[in-house]
């Protein structure tokens, strides 16, 4: 049996930790998922980023649209 390990060279609790959002993923491990899937560098850093603001949009937006005005320009 091939373990995850052995794929992508991320140990499996790190991915076991990723999956249950403990973990974040880094420019290293972003580079390996690139090279396993076949898709861009950077692709899973910002697929993360995208996911964070989404999230903080959520739980914190409403509030941040009472507490910052914007700039005049």
């Amino acid at each position: 049996m091939v373990t995850q390990k052995r794929l992508t060279g991320i140990p499996s609790p790190h991915l076991t930790d990723m999956k249950k959002n403990r973990r974040r993923c880094t420019p290293e491990y972003d580079l390996r998922f690139s090279r396993y899937f076949g898709t861009s560098p950077g692709f899973w850093l910002r697929l993360q980023l995208d996911y964070e603001l989404m999230r903080a949009a959520r739980e914190n937006g409403e509030r941040i649209e009472r507490e910052v005005q914007p700039h005049a320009a």
